[in-house]
This record gives structure tokens, C-alpha cells and sequence, in this order.
């Protein structure tokens, strides 16, 4: 599961296209189009799952993202097997 995971598609609102696919649990873009600043985001530890309500197999992880700024900023993901992973709803988290 966790290889699927840092291999996986993600939502993201730190990036140019909104998604963002890790590999081997990171990412990096420019923050900007020309920019030497980068864009940087990577999977986390914190990874549980569980089942939804409505019975299906569900995992919840942390991203960390540092979009070239002054901030860092982690964001919670759920993932449902559709097809592999799918990124079905995520949220900022606050420090």
C-alpha cells in the first residue's frame, strides 16, 4: 500500500496544474514559471487506514507542502481504491 501511496495523484493547490503525481513519495515543480524558487511536496508518515461508511477500503494520508514561500503546509488526503489509488477529497490542515 504505501508504495502505491508514494507513487500516487494527489490534489494539490500548491501547484500550476492542481494534482500532483509523487514519485517515490516527492515533487518538486518551479514555483513559478522561470522561477529558482521551487515548489515542494512529499508524502508524510502519517498514513491510517479504515473503511468508509458506506463499507468501502479507505486510506487517509499527510502531505507536506512547500510551495517556495514562507510556509510550510500540510495537507490531509483520502485515498479509494478506484482503478488504484484515487484522491477522493482533501483538506488544509492548520499547524
Amino acid at each position: 500500500m504505501k508504495s502505491a501511496l508514494e507513487n500516487g495523484t494527489c490534489q494539490s493547490n500548491f501547484t500550476q496544474s492542481g494534482t500532483v503525481t509523487l514519485e517515490n513519495g516527492a515533487y518538486s515543480e518551479e514555483a513559478a514559471p522561470g522561477s529558482a524558487a521551487q515548489t515542494r511536496i512529499s508524502l508524510t508518515d502519517h498514513i491510517a487506514s479504515g473503511v468508509s461508511s458506506e463499507g468501502r477500503p479507505i486510506t487517509a494520508v499527510v502531505l507536506v507542502s512547500d510551495p517556495g514561500g514562507s510556509g510550510t503546509f500540510y495537507t490531509l488526503h483520502v485515498m479509494e481504491p478506484q482503478d488504484g489509488l484515487v484522491n477522493t477529497a482533501s483538506i488544509l490542515l492548520c499547524k
